[in-house]
């Protein structure tokens, strides 16, 4: 299954459009029940003493992540670097006039919101929040109009419209992965440790505690506070961290002063908290320094400084700042010596700097389009996630090539004919446990080894084979044995190249084990064939078919297709088809395609770009493709089509036939 949808669980409109008066802006209105979300930038409508007004507008949108963490978790995704992620919105076609030569920008939001109920997309009459002045019931923007992460171009997307009907599609993998990674962490804030140090190794007197030194923290929102030691006082009020007493105690107190200067009232719009954590260090020179919400950054920008650049070694050396790291039911050790958390079992580090809460994306104009005194962009309407039309909501599409390339079923001998990448041939190992998959204990995802036999068609024989050592999955001296590896749950599989005899082996079993040897996992068998010349050159065509195709599906169901293809040409005598059982031919690039039946609308469309996301498997037994019936609107009838690459032309070509079903919801008994 290389495509997996999810589906928007918020969105909202927010502007500060006039009402219909001109007069009074709709900054305070709701739309979040809209089955519409509105982007625009309208210039001199009206105006004021200041000249001529500008209003906006900008849609917000959620999407619950953990469904998508779930889905990795399960393995209906891969892990980050494998699988791309697309946010997608819809056109929605209307009466009013329509933007061209324009761009959007998509960007994570960095605070929570709330939808709202509103309706109103005219005269702006439904006040609630979400707003442009409000997030929360209480809780104001940052910046009117919301506020959101746009400071990295990693973390921003945008597409350009040329005529203005255009369908928003953009890459937000590297937004959602750090969402994940934020998931996965499992922190609610950002967490920083700082040790005052003056144990050997890292001696320090306090006496000499250095002056003028300076700690930067940084909150979620991107404001920024200088922390400053200054030994001729005790004040720890405006970011001043008075230790003129404290250098004349010891260390811990200076912890203390640093404390109480984080946590006093003169900063506390700052919204970092710092905490004495004795029960890790009960010397009283830990402090925990944590966001009060959780956001990138803080991660990136917690900095120590000096502006006493001849101090600058043993400001080094006074404060130590350690990674990110999440606390667990069990308090590790501290070791002051070192700066370390011992027990790692119990301490999982982390980048804070590629993590980032989830509070949905922002699509608006380009600052330069909104602001703009020469012209209006008026107006580009998508479809909300409240729309009757199923297949028009705002969706996140998870991307991802399939894994399973098995040749058992076209096992060629190495020959001279052929690339040294077409002689290398992968074969795998399903470990299916009650029916599931499952990783084989002993082996978990490290590697796996496989030797290979001759012998009859049921049992191996003999020694092992010496294989085409490629320095990578058979080395040289040991070039009877592959090292295999982990695919995903369960899958595990090995690539090796193999001579023929002068009379070549019938079968070839390919026996998986351990790497002393000492276990033997199983054993399969293989039927190689061997590369030959042609004389023309010629163009196959096929037919195809779904061999377990069902009439109806339910919207619950991962369905598995298995495609049996064949030559057009090949005529069967009366003997051939008694005696022998059809074999598919496996199609090394092939693909498929869903559209709905009534109006021909492309659900799926064939993914032959660079994400191949709806290239089929393939195994012993042929082609297949896994769908997850759930993308699909149930009460109507679809068609699916498949499309093979044809080698010899460089084109994919698209198949005649047409495979069809219908999704339907379990009547409830």
């Amino acid at each position: 299954m290389g495509i997996k949808r999810f589906y928007a669980n918020k969105d909202n409109t927010i502007t500060n459009a006039f009402e219909a008066g001109l007069t009074t802006r709709g900054t305070g209105s709701n739309m979040g029940a809209a089955d519409i979300l509105e982007v625009f930038s309208i210039f001199g409508q009206a105006s004021s003493s200041s000249g001529l007004t500008t209003e906006k507008s900008r849609a917000i949108i959620e999407f619950n992540t953990t469904q998508i963490s779930t889905s990795r978790t399960s393995g209906e995704i891969p892990a980050s670097g494998s699988v791309n992620f697309y946010f997608k919105l819809y056109n929605a076609k209307h009466g009013q006039t329509l933007p061209k030569q324009f761009n959007l920008v998509v960007a994570p939001i960095s605070q929570s919101w709330n939808e709202g109920v509103g309706l109103d997309m005219e005269n702006y009459s439904d006040a609630g929040v979400s707003n442009w002045l409000f997030a929360n019931e209480g809780t104001a923007w940052t910046n009117q109009g919301g506020d959101y992460y746009t400071g990295s171009s990693d973390l921003t997307a945008s597409q350009f419209f040329d005529v203005g009907t255009e369908d928003l599609e953009v890459d937000v993998t590297e937004i959602v992965e750090r969402q994940l990674k934020y998931l996965d962490v499992g922190i609610g804030a950002s967490v920083l440790y700082v040790y005052f140090q003056s144990a050997s190794p890292n001696s320090y007197d306090p006496v000499g505690a250095p002056n003028n030194h300076t700690i930067k923290l940084t909150n979620t929102s991107g404001v920024s506070q200088t922390f400053t030691f200054d030994r001729s006082t005790d004040n720890t009020t405006n970011g001043t961290i008075g230790v003129q007493t404290a250098v004349t105690t010891n260390t811990a107190d200076i912890a203390s002063k640093f404390v109480a200067a984080v946590n006093d009232s003169t900063v506390s719009s700052l919204g970092i908290t710092a905490t004495l954590v004795t029960s890790i260090s009960s010397d009283g020179r830990l402090v925990k320094i944590e966001q009060d919400i959780g956001g990138t950054a803080g991660d990136t920008n917690i900095l120590m400084g000096n502006s006493a650049t001849s101090e600058t070694s043993e400001a080094n050396t006074f404060i130590a700042l350690y990674r990110f790291f999440r606390e667990s039911a069990v308090i590790p050790t501290f070791d002051k010596d070192t700066g370390y958390l011992q027990g790692s079992t119990t301490v999982q580090f982390f980048d804070g700097a590629n993590t980032l809460p989830n509070y949905g994306l922002g699509v608006f104009l380009t600052s330069s389009e909104e602001d703009s005194t020469s012209r209006s962009y008026y107006t580009k309407k998508f479809f909300a996630r409240s729309s009757e039309f199923f297949f028009k909501r705002p969706i996140i599409e998870a991307r991802f090539a399939p894994t399973v390339f098995d040749d058992r079923g076209q096992f060629y001998y190495s020959s001279s004919l052929a690339p040294a990448a077409d002689n290398l041939n992968t074969v795998f190992l399903y470990n299916r446990i009650r029916g599931r998959l499952v990783n084989i204990p002993t082996i978990g995802t490290g590697a796996i080894y496989v030797s290979v036999f001759s012998g009859s068609a049921t049992a191996p024989a003999g020694s092992a084979l010496t294989l085409v050592a490629d320095g990578t999955n058979v080395i040289s001296g040991n070039a009877t044995i592959v090292t295999g590896s982990h695919v995903s749950t369960g899958i595990y599989k090995a690539t090796f190249a193999i001579t023929a005899a002068a009379t070549p082996l019938e079968y070839l079993h390919d026996v998986w084990h351990n790497g002393d040897l000492t276990t033997q996992f199983t054993t399969g068998t293989i039927e190689p064939l061997t590369f030959g010349a042609s004389s023309d050159e010629f163009t196959e065509r096929y037919l195809n078919n779904i061999t377990n195709l069902k009439p109806v599906y339910e919207p619950a169901e991962t369905a598995q297709f298995r495609v049996y293809t064949r030559p057009r040409n090949w005529s069967p005598t009366i003997y051939t088809v008694a005696n022998v059982k059809p074999e598919t031919t496996i199609i090394p690039s092939s693909s498929f395609s869903v559209f709905r039946l009534k109006d021909d609308l492309k659900i799926i469309p064939f993914g032959t770009g660079s994400d191949l996301e709806t290239l089929l498997d393939y195994d012993e037994r042929g082609n297949y493709f896994e769908l997850d019936i759930g993308m699909l609107e149930p009460d109507y009838g679809y068609g699916i089509q498949l499309c093979h690459y044809n080698e010899y032309t460089g084109k994919w070509d698209v198949q005649s036939e047409v495979f069809k079903f219908r999704v339907e919801k379990r009547q409830a008994e």
